[in-house]
C-alpha cells in the first residue's frame, strides 16, 4: 500500500518480510513477531512484476557516494556509517574504502529488480489485528507493507599507481576500459574491444566483489569479473527465485493504533551532511598518513614512521569513538528524547579539540614536506656508491663496536621529537585527561631557514668528505643515523668518534681555493693557493694533482680517470709548491687538497690553464686550445698573432713593455699604458714578469670575443684590483677612465664618477658613491 506517511528504505541485505515490525529510531528490524497471523498475510498480498536492469560506473569512493549508490538517504546514512545496521550482501560495499592515494579505484554497479509485493490494507484494519498488545510494547514504529525484490553487484577495480605513472592518466585509462563493458544488454559472452595497451593495463587490475548473488568463487581479476558479470542474470534462477529484498515500504504503526509509538522527528539533512563529511575528513587524513608510512625513507629511518602510525591509530580511535557515541544519540533524537543539536555538539566538541581539522591537516602537511625533503637527502647520501656511507637509524650502534675503525664520522639527524606535542594532545584528549600543549608552538625544523641552510651545508660537506676519503683510508667509517633532539634543538649534528670517544666540535677540512700560477719557466711552474682552513684538524701537508690538457681534452676535470693525473705533495702546510721537470710550452690544469690525520679535504676547483714558458710551436693542439678558449677566433687569425708574437718575442717570453707595444699596434689612437699594465698583471703574475703566447692572444682578443660572458669575466678580473671578488666604486671608475683612454675617448674623473653611479643605480639602487 502507498500513502503520504509511507517510508521507503533500502534493505541493505536484511531479510525483510511483509508484516514484520521495524523501529525507525534504531533502524532495527524486529524479528519473531508480527501484527497478523501468517494465514491473514498470505491472503492479502498483491504481487507486481518490476523488471528493470541498469549498470553504472561509480568514480567516487567517499562515504556520501557509497550511501547514494546503495540508495541510502537521510539520517539512515549515519546509521549505515556508524554501524547501527547489520549490513549484508551487496551492502557490504559500504565498508570497503580505498586505503591509499597510490591506488586508483573505479566501481561497476549492476542493479536489477524483478517484482514488488505489498499488503492490501483493505482487510487488515485495526479490528483485524491479531496481536494488538504489540502496540503497548513500544518496540517498533513501523510495519513492512511492501517489498521490492531484485539484486545488486559491485565490482571494485583497483590499480596500484607506480612512481613513474600519472594518477589522472591511469584513472582515465581505467574509466575507458570499464566503459567498454556493455551497460544495457548483458550477453552470454561479453567481448571487449581492447587494444594492446589496454590489455596490458587490465592485467594489473585487482577486483573485489560485493553482491546479492551466491557465486562459487569471487572474482579476483578483470577476466574473472567480466566472466561473472556476463553470467549474473543466470544467478537469479530460472524464475528469478533468488532475488532478495532491495527496498521496503514502511507504514507507521500509529496510523493503525494511536497507542503505538509515533516518531517525532527525523534529522535535518544539513546536520547529517555535517556529520558524514566530518567522518570523511578523518578518513582522508588517515589515508594520507598511512601512505606516508610507505615512503622509501623508512627503509633507512624509523622514528617518524612510528609517529605517523601513532597519528593514524589515534584518528582511527576517534573515528570509532565518534561512531559509538553517534549511534547512541540517534535513537533518542529520532524518538524525541533529545534535540538534533546533540549530534552537532558531539562533533563541534571535537572541532575545538586537538582533532581540529586545521591542526590535523597542518601536522600532516608538515610531515609530507619533511618526508619529501628527507627522501632527497637520503638519495644524495646513497647515490654515490664510492662514498660508502651507511645510512640507518642504528648505523652508529652497528659500527661503534667494530675495532677495525679508528674513526667514525657520524652525521646525526636530530629532527624527530621523542614526544610530539600534537600526538600528546591527541592522546590526552582521547583519554579524557588534561595537559594539552595548546600554548606550545612547534615550528617545523625545515621552516627555519637557518636550520635548513646549515643542514644542507653539513650534508653536502659530509658527502664530499666521504667521497674524497673512500679510497684513501680504511680506518675511518662514515655513517648517518637519527637520534632524538637534545633540549629540543633540531639539527644535523656532525660527531667524530675516535676510538669510541665522541667529539662534537669536529669540523670537516675546508675546500682550498683553486691554485694560481706565481711563476713559470721553460720546465717548471710555481703555484700558490688560499685556504680558509676552517677545519678543526691540523693540516699536515697539501696534495697537488696536475693534468696535461690535450686538444681532445680542452678543459678537463677527469675525476673518472685518476690515473691521468700526476700527484705531488708539499713538505709541510705551506700553501705553495714548485713543480719542475715539465715540458716547455705545454698547458696544464692543477687542483689541490689538504691532508689531515683524519683524512683529505675535497679537491679545489681546477685552476685556469697554465702553460710552461719557452718558444711556442704553433701546433694543431695549440690552435684548437685557443679556438676553444675564444669564441669566433679563426685559425688564420691565430697564425697572424703567432707571426707578430715571434717577431716581438723570439725567445717565447713577452715582457710588460713588449706587451704594451702590442696593444699600441691594436689601438694606435689610444693611450694603452694603464690598460695594458692591468691586463698584463692579471694575465700573468710571474716573478720574472713575462707572458706566453696563449696569454698574449687571450688578452689581445678580449674586446673582440663573440663570447660576451668570457669578455666580461676577463675585464672583471683585470679591474678587480684588490682581488676580493667585487668591483667597488674606485675600481669601476678606474675601469671607465682606463677604457676611455684605450679607445681614445678620454673621460675625466667627474664624468667617470657619474657613469659609475648610473651603473650602481641599476645594480644596487641604495648605493651612493661618496665624493
Amino acid at each position: 500500500m502507498a500513502g503520504p506517511d509511507v517510508m521507503e528504505l533500502a534493505s541493505l541485505g536484511r531479510s525483510f518480510q511483509l508484516g514484520m515490525l521495524y523501529d525507525v529510531r534504531s533502524d532495527m528490524l524486529i524479528s519473531g513477531v508480527k501484527l497478523w497471523d501468517k494465514e491473514d498475510l498470505e491472503c492479502n498480498i498483491m504481487e507486481y512484476p518490476k523488471p528493470d536492469t541498469h549498470v553504472k560506473i561509480i568514480t567516487e569512493d567517499s562515504l556520501q557516494a557509497k550511501a547514494h549508490s546503495l540508495g541510502v538517504e537521510g539520517s539512515v546514512k549515519l546509521s549505515l556509517i556508524g554501524g547501527l545496521i547489520n549490513i549484508d550482501g551487496s551492502a557490504k560495499f559500504a565498508d570497503d574504502s580505498n586505503k591509499s592515494n597510490h591506488v586508483t579505484r573505479l566501481t561497476l554497479k549492476y542493479h536489477t529488480t524483478t517484482k514488488f509485493k505489498e499488503l492490501t490494507m483493505n482487510h487488515l484494519g485495526a479490528g483485524r489485528i491479531r496481536h494488538p498488545e504489540l502496540f503497548d510494547s513500544n518496540i517498533a514504529t513501523h510495519v513492512v507493507t511492501g517489498v521490492l525484490y531484485g539484486a545488486e553487484a559491485f565490482f571494485i577495480f583497483d590499480r596500484v599507481i607506480s612512481e613513474e605513472e600519472n594518477k589522472k592518466e591511469v584513472a582515465g585509462t581505467l574509466h575507458a576500459v570499464i566503459n567498454k563493458i556493455p551497460m544495457c544488454k548483458i550477453e552470454a559472452k561479453v567481448k571487449l574491444n581492447l587494444n594492446e595497451n589496454e590489455r596490458n593495463f587490465v592485467d594489473k587490475l585487482n577486483c573485489t566483489f560485493y553482491g546479492d548473488f551466491k557465486l562459487d568463487t569471487n572474482p579476483r581479476n578483470f577476466e574473472d569479473a567480466i566472466r561473472i558479470y556476463a553470467d549474473l542474470p543466470k544467478y537469479l534462477g530460472d524464475k528469478q527465485q533468488n532475488a532478495v529484498p532491495k527496498k521496503v515500504s514502511l507504514y507507521p504503526l500509529h496510523r493503525l493504533d494511536s497507542k503505538a509509538m509515533k516518531i517525532v522527528r527525523d534529522i535535518s539533512s544539513s546536520v547529517v551532511d555535517y556529520c558524514v563529511n566530518f567522518l570523511q575528513d578523518l578518513q582522508v587524513l588517515e589515508i594520507r598518513v598511512l601512505d606516508l608510512t610507505t615512503s622509501k625513507m623508512f627503509t633507512y629511518f624509523s622514528y617518524m614512521q612510528q609517529q605517523l602510525s601513532d597519528f593514524a591509530a589515534r584518528l582511527s580511535e576517534l573515528d570509532r569513538d565518534l561512531k559509538k557515541q553517534m549511534i547512541s544519540i540517534l535513537p533518542t533524537v529520532r524518538g524525541g528524547g533529545s534535540e538534533e543539536s546533540a549530534l552537532l555538539t558531539l562533533f563541534k566538541k571535537v572541532d575545538i579539540s586537538p582533532f581540529n581539522k586545521r591542526k590535523l591537516t597542518s601536522w600532516v602537511e608538515d610531515k609530507e614536506k619533511e618526508v619529501s625533503l628527507m627522501e632527497q637527502f637520503i638519495s644524495a647520501l646513497t647515490k654515490n656508491s664510492k662514498a660508502n656511507i651507511t645510512v640507518k637509524s642504528s648505523s652508529l650502534n652497528d659500527t661503534i663496536g667494530d675495532l677495525s675503525y679508528e674513526y667514525i664520522l657520524c652525521l646525526s639527524f636530530r629532527f624527530t621529537d621523542e614526544q610530539d606535542p600534537q600526538l600528546e594532545d591527541m592522546w590526552n584528549y582521547l583519554q579524557g585527561t588534561d595537559g594539552l600543549n595548546s600554548g606550545k608552538t612547534n615550528l617545523a625544523w625545515f621552516k627555519n631557514s637557518s636550520v635548513l641552510n646549515k643542514t644542507r651545508t653539513s650534508l653536502r660537506q659530509f658527502i664530499e668528505f666521504a667521497a674524497s676519503n673512500a679510497n684513501k683510508s680504511s680506518n675511518i667509517k662514515f655513517v648517518v643515523n637519527e637520534e632524538y633532539p637534545t633540549d629540543s634543538v633540531k639539527q644535523a649534528l656532525l660527531v667524530l668518534y675516535e676510538n669510541g670517544v665522541p667529539n662534537e666540535s669536529f669540523v670537516i677540512p675546508s675546500k682550498p681555493n683553486a691554485p694560481r700560477k706565481t711563476n713559470a719557466t721553460d720546465d717548471s711552474i710555481t703555484l700558490a693557493w688560499d685556504d680558509a682552513q676552517i677545519g678543526s684538524e691540523e693540516i699536515k701537508y697539501y696534495e697537488i694533482m696536475y693534468l696535461y690538457v690535450s686538444a681532445e681534452k680542452q678543459v678537463v676535470t677527469d675525476e673518472n680517470s685518476p690515473e691521468a693525473w700526476t700527484a705531488v705533495a708539499t713538505d709541510d702546510a705551506k700553501k705553495e709548491k714548485h713543480i719542475s721537470n715539465l715540458p716547455a710550452g705545454v698547458p696544464f690544469l692543477f687542483k689541490v687538497r689538504s691532508v689531515t690525520e683524519i683524512g683529505v679535504s675535497v679537491f679545489s676547483e681546477n685552476s685556469q690553464i697554465i702553460l710552461t714558458l719557452g718558444t711556442v710551436e704553433l701546433t694543431s693542439e695549440t690552435i684548437e686550445l685557443l679556438m676553444h678558449e675564444i669564441d669566433g677566433l679563426e685559425e688564420q687569425e691565430i697564425k697572424e698573432y703567432y707571426a707578430t708574437f715571434c717577431e716581438l718575442c723570439p725567445d717565447g717570453k713577452m715582457t710588460k713593455d713588449i706587451f704594451n707595444k702590442a696593444f699600441q699596434a691594436v689601438y694606435p689612437d689610444g693611450n694603452t699604458d694603464k690598460y695594458s699594465q692591468y691586463a698584463f698583471n692579471i694575465m700573468n703574475n710571474n716573478k720574472d714578469r713575462t707572458s706566453n703566447f696563449v696569454e698574449y692572444v687571450i688578452a689581445m682578443r678580449m674586446h673582440n670575443s663573440d663570447d660576451l660572458e668570457k669578455s666580461l669575466s676577463l675585464a672583471f678580473d683585470i679591474f678587480d684590483y684588490n682581488k676580493n671578488g667585487n668591483i667597488d666604486e674606485k675600481e669601476l671608475i678606474r675601469m671607465i677612465t682606463t677604457t676611455g683612454e684605450l679607445i681614445n675617448k678620454p673621460c675625466d674623473q667627474k664624468m667617470a664618477k657619474r657613469y659609475a653611479q648610473e651603473i650602481f643605480d641599476v645594480c644596487d639602487p641604495d648605493f651612493t658613491i661618496m665624493s
